[in-house]
């Protein structure tokens, strides 16, 4: 017989409350939660049999097919019974009651005409039932279903065990779900962590030294995997370089992945002897190819002959690059010649020219400097970018590339100040030096990854 004295009952009240609280503290796997839960409250209950059924995360109303819960631990009941798909009560009455926050009590599982296993009751040998929801801040999280097998009255005290039960329960359900989530998290950080090194490594860590002029290159990705790249490609031609910035739409993993594709597709193509205009073609081609709707990638290439200060280029809807003239002081825009990649296969490049003197300086960007925005929503823009790169070149005329390229970049974050960058950002500055030498110290030639 169950021991109904009251103090009795209060000094299992506080164990089970103990023992549930201590199991949230050792922050154990679901399954182990849910399986030590149901173990404990049959025993504080002295009662035989039970289930944990949990309510599918993604599930709204409780459905009559039991669509909306998952069976995630039992004790003491058959593979027969655990197997019928059909519910105890009428339209799952127990369930429903239970799930709004009442303590469902069946004295008699024989008689009550709320049971419609009447046949399956008496042959699992079931006699008196005691339904508990888990109930998490009011949302309910499952049902523990309890069982007797001799007839059973249930006293206030008894009730009020089961509820706390069943609360204290939903509270080690909730904690290890959501440590079973920040553990997922912390997996995939790690795997992003991991494919961020393997981006970073496929960026050029430095650049090839170029007769006469000085380059450096920055990129901040504006999240662990980056849409936007750059890279330095030698020609089989020895008097030309090639210099690549590109874009690709949206950011993160996916953004990632295309990147990695593009990049590997464009160097396949550069490795034979054709011109800058067959490049682009081939590389959209690829892109269309091995792309879905609604992916595309803007991109600017260009190769510098450093013997006659020559830049030719083709761009493929990418932002206009900027050419700083040393003689005038002004700023002129190198504009797109055809359409970005990835939307239309047989889109064609044409090739511009644009001749180079000493002191003159080429500017290649990502969107990302001119879209970053500051707490009032003011873009940075293109004139201020325009700007910035003015104040640089004039500001450190006399020191490295680089320097520049950094001034730039701290303008860049003195207008965002603490407002959340939204894209990756990448750049590359090339200056011809004021004497036509190449006089530049080492350090102009490190790529600056940020």
């Amino acid at each position: 017989m169950p021991d109904t004295d009251p103090s009795h009952l209060m000094l299992r009240e506080i164990n089970a409350t103990y023992e549930l609280t201590a199991m949230i503290a050792e922050a154990r796997n679901l399954d182990e939660v849910v399986r030590i839960g149901l173990k404990l409250a049959i025993e504080t209950l002295d009662l035989d049999a039970g289930a944990v059924m949990l309510m599918n995360e993604d599930a709204g109303a409780l459905r009559p097919d039991e669509a909306g819960l998952e069976r995630k631990a039992s004790h003491a009941l058959s593979a027969t019974w655990l197997a019928s798909p059909r519910p105890l009560s009428h339209n799952r009455e127990f369930d429903r009651l239970a799930l709004s926050g009442q303590i469902v009590t069946i004295e008699d599982l024989f008689t009550d005409p709320r049971v419609m296993l009447t046949d399956e009751v008496r042959q699992e040998g079931l006699r008196s039932a005691i339904h508990a929801g888990m109930i998490f801040r009011g949302r309910p999280v499952g049902v523990l279903r309890m069982y007797s097998r001799q007839l059973r009255t249930f006293s206030e005290s008894e009730v009020r065990l089961a509820r706390v039960i069943g609360q204290q329960l939903a509270v080690a359900v909730e904690q290890a779900r959501l440590l079973q989530l920040q553990q997922h998290e912390r997996q995939i950080q790690q795997q992003l962590s991991l494919a961020a090194d393997v981006q970073r490594r496929m960026l050029p860590g430095s650049v090839p030294t170029v007769p006469g002029v000085q380059i450096a290159a920055r990129w901040t990705p504006s999240l662990e995997l980056a849409g936007d790249f750059y890279d330095f490609l030698e020609r089989k031609d020895p008097d030309r370089i090639g210099f690549l910035i590109g874009d690709i739409v949206g950011k993160g993993v996916a953004a990632a992945l295309l990147m990695s594709m593009v990049r590997s597709s464009f160097r396949a193509h550069t490795r034979r002897d054709i011109d800058i205009d067959q490049v682009m073609t081939l590389l959209n081609r690829d892109i269309c190819r091995d792309t879905v709707e609604g992916e595309f990638a803007t991109l600017f290439y260009g190769e510098y002959n450093p013997q006659t200060r020559t830049l030719r280029y083709a761009s493929a809807g990418h932002d206009p690059a900027l050419v700083y003239r040393a003689d005038s002081g002004k700023v002129e825009l190198l504009h797109r010649t055809g359409m970005l990649m990835g939307v239309i296969a047989n889109s064609k490049y044409a090739i511009n020219t644009c001749q180079l003197s000493p002191g003159d300086t080429v500017f290649l960007y990502t969107d990302g400097l001119t879209d970053a925005h500051n707490f009032d929503k003011e873009r940075f823009g293109r004139v201020r970018l325009m700007e910035s790169l003015v104040f640089a070149l004039h500001e450190h005329r006399a020191s490295p590339v680089r320097v520049a390229l950094d001034t730039i970049f701290a303008q860049l974050r003195n207008f965002a100040g603490l407002a959340k960058r939204p894209d990756d950002q990448t750049a590359i500055l090339m200056r011809v030096n004021p004497d036509g030498t190449s006089d530049a110290s080492p350090a102009d030639w490190i790529s600056e990854h940020a």
